[in-house]
């Protein structure tokens, strides 16, 4: 079965639209729909595309390593608001005041990623803390956000779909990419352990990233005929298997009207 689904509702008539012609297509192998599954540009958020000879950079979008961080602090919150007004101003939206270094080898992307080291972005990207259940004093903050305009760059440099060395030219990229991602998550999560005035738990440390394209080894690329897996708003459940958060505690928003990556910088 070239489909597989993990569906809690009926697709809508675009997202079936879109699927249906992925799934025509003779490069792809196998097509895995998530259960918050919606349209993008290119190919639907919250699925999975195994490819036999390309990369589909289009399949991954412009928010390259977009994913989720999470850390534990042994503290309890007195003056919310005072919380607040500190981590607005320690975590901007679209860009910093003055670019920083970025401690990354140089490449086409620094001098976007200088200004962006640490911002949060737009959309569904958020800063939020969560009280854990059944104990005082157990707080998590978890960060939603990815390589920001990073990504779009990446993305810009690339033909949608890759195939012989111009893939090996897009995953090294991506990986220039996923890395400011993840560190660009631990900058936000500092700024957070600043504004709380505490220092973390950082042995508890959940990274993960849901927007990325892997190339599969030899083995299992003769074994099942795949060459590429294009991640779109999906990843493993074993990230999500080792949180232990418990109910929101509260919510910062931090989303103003999306604009081009070219705009932020």
């Amino acid at each position: 079965m070239k489909v597989r689904t993990w569906l809690a509702e009926p697709l809508t008539t675009d997202v079936q639209r879109v699927i249906d012609r992925l799934a025509k297509d003779d490069d792809v192998h196998a097509i895995a729909i998530m259960p918050d599954v919606h349209l993008a540009n290119e190919v639907c958020v919250g699925t999975v595309l195994a490819t036999r000879e390309s990369v589909r950079a289009s399949a991954v979008g412009t928010d390259i390593g977009c994913g989720m961080a999470a850390l534990r602090f042994d503290v309890e919150i007195r003056d919310f608001a005072r919380v607040l007004k500190r981590l607005q101003q320690r975590v901007p939206s679209q860009r910093r005041h003055a670019p920083c270094e970025v401690p990354l080898e140089a490449s086409a992307m620094s001098r976007v990623a200088e200004w962006q080291l640490g911002t949060l972005g737009v959309g569904n990207h958020f800063v939020e803390l969560q009280q854990e259940d059944g104990g005082r004093g157990s707080l998590w903050a978890m960060v939603h956000t990815g390589s920001r305009g990073v990504g779009g760059l990446v993305r810009d440099r690339h033909r949608p779909m890759l195939t012989g060395d111009a893939i090996d030219a897009y995953l090294h990229e991506q990986q220039w990419a996923l890395d400011f991602a993840a560190l660009n998550r631990l900058t936000i999560l500092r700024a957070v352990e600043d504004a709380l005035e505490t220092r973390a738990e950082w042995s508890t440390l959940i990274q993960c990233h849901h927007d990325l394209a892997d190339s599969v080894g030899q083995t299992e690329s003769r074994t099942c005929g795949v060459q590429c897996l294009s991640l779109h708003g999906a990843g493993s459940a074993g990230c999500a298997a080792k949180s232990t958060m418990g109910k929101r505690y509260s919510c910062i928003a931090k989303a103003p009207s999306p604009r081009k990556w070219a705009n932020r910088v």
